[in-house]
C-alpha cells in the first residue's frame, strides 16, 4: 500500500512538469525565471524496480489546461544540494550518540560525486554551516556539540530554506534535499 501510494504521489508531481498547452493550441513552456519547468520524482514498480516511462505514457495538465511532457530522464547521476538538521533539544540528549552517528551516514551517504551537503544544528537557536561540508567536518562538528534547550524545528526549516536551499543562493543546483533529525516537537 505505501509503495502504491508512492507511486501515485510521483506521479501526481510528474503530472505537473514540461510544456504547457495553451487554449489556442500554441505550446509554452512553463519557466521559472526563464528556465524550463523541471520536477523530480521517485517511481518505482511494485517490485522496487525502475519503471520504462516515456513521455508519451504519461498525461499533464497544469492550473487545469493539458501540457506536454518534454522528456522524462533518471536524475540519479545529477548534483544533489541538501541540508541535514539535526535536533540538539534537551529532549535529545539520551539519544545523542545514535544522532550523532545516524547524522554521519547519512552525510557520507549524500555526498557522493557532485553532491554538497550543508549541516545545521537547532535547540533554542539555529546554527548553519557556512560553506558545504565533508564528512570529517561534520564528524568533528558533531563531536562538539552540546545537547541541550527546547526545540525550534520550524525556525531550523524556514532558515536553512532561505538562506541555504533558495534558488537564488543556489542556482546551479536543481536537486535539494531537507533531511530533519528530531523528535518533531517544536517549542
Amino acid at each position: 500500500m505505501i509503495r502504491r501510494w508512492n507511486l501515485t504521489l510521483c506521479s501526481a508531481s510528474l503530472l505537473c512538469l514540461a510544456a504547457h498547452t495553451q487554449s489556442n493550441s500554441t505550446t509554452t513552456p512553463p519557466t521559472a525565471g526563464g528556465a524550463p519547468l523541471r520536477i523530480f520524482a521517485t517511481i518505482s514498480t511494485k517490485s522496487g524496480s525502475p519503471p520504462a516511462l516515456s513521455p508519451s505514457a504519461l498525461n499533464a495538465t497544469i492550473d487545469k489546461l493539458p501540457a506536454q511532457i518534454a522528456s522524462v530522464r533518471p536524475a540519479k547521476g545529477d548534483k544533489l544540494l541538501f541540508v541535514l538538521l539535526v535536533d540538539v533539544s534537551k529532549s535529545q540528549a539520551t539519544k545523542a550518540q545514535a544522532i550523532k552517528d545516524t547524522a554521519v551516514g547519512l552525510f557520507d551517504g549524500l555526498s557522493a560525486g557532485d553532491s554538497r551537503g550543508y549541516l545545521v544544528f537547532f535547540d533554542v537557536s539555529v546554527v548553519l554551516s557556512k560553506r558545504p561540508l565533508q564528512t570529517s567536518k561534520v564528524q568533528a562538528a558533531l563531536d562538539q556539540v552540546k545537547f541541550g534547550g527546547g526545540t525550534a524545528v520550524y525556525d531550523g526549516i524556514a532558515q536553512s530554506c532561505a538562506q541555504i536551499l533558495s534558488a537564488s543562493q543556489h542556482p546551479d543546483s536543481p536537486r535539494r534535499v531537507l533531511i530533519v533529525l528530531s523528535d518533531g516537537d517544536d517549542n
